[in-house]
């Protein structure tokens, strides 16, 4: 008579099984949306602070959470591109005190030394101030989904304010320094379409 054995479990961010808090489950392409006004936007290279702030006399960022290692329910596990992230940052990016852009930020090794160590001390500083002030840092290519509209990511973004009539989209990238990668995901509002470039200021005479 054969005795059964008993297959050890891997944690749950290994598994390949879908978590039941991510359903429905989001589909990552390499390809940015068809409209073009969006495209704009979520297509953009470089810092997309400094695309708002060129939208608006008024940017601000909201911290709405830094915190420690990410659970296994997670819905920020939407983050995760290998190993498993150890220090999470979620922040709403405002122009002219609306919220458009729900931005979720994660780092493999911890916050508290490191290359990534500064990610502790931003505050209401934007991310890009980090990472596109450092000649060192490099982005991966971007990915981008069509939010499903009763994903965990997109009740969080409606916590944040971040709404809109329309569909939202999200991308996300990986930023790499030395050995050590961060990833970053955005959701943005689709009002986001409608902001175009401020005028310069006009000159005195």
């Amino acid at each position: 008579m054969r005795r059964s054995v008993a297959r050890p479990r891997s944690p749950g961010w290994l598994s390949s099984r879908p978590c039941l808090s991510h359903r429905p489950m989001l589909r990552w392409s390499a390809c940015p949306p068809a409209t073009r006004t969006l495209r704009r936007w979520l297509a953009a290279a470089g810092s997309l602070t400094a695309h708002l702030k060129r939208t608006s006399h008024r940017f601000a960022v909201e911290v709405r959470r830094q915190s420690g290692p990410v659970g296994a329910r997670s819905p920020m596990l939407a983050l995760r591109q290998g190993r498993p992230l150890r220090h999470l940052r979620e922040v709403a990016l405002h122009a002219d005190g609306l919220p458009l852009v729900y931005a979720c930020s994660g780092v493999e090794s911890s916050a508290r030394r490191g290359p990534w160590r500064a990610l502790r001390g931003l505050g209401t500083r934007p991310l890009a101030e980090l990472l596109f002030g450092d000649g060192r840092i490099r982005r991966a290519s971007m990915q981008w989904c069509k939010l499903p509209a009763a994903h965990p990511l997109g009740r969080r973004a409606d916590r944040a304010g971040v709404r809109g009539r329309g569909p939202r989209w999200a991308r996300r990238s990986v930023f790499r320094q030395r050995a050590s990668r961060l990833a970053l995901m955005e959701v943005f509002s689709p009002s986001v379409a409608e902001r175009r470039p401020l005028p310069p200021p006009a000159r005195r005479r």
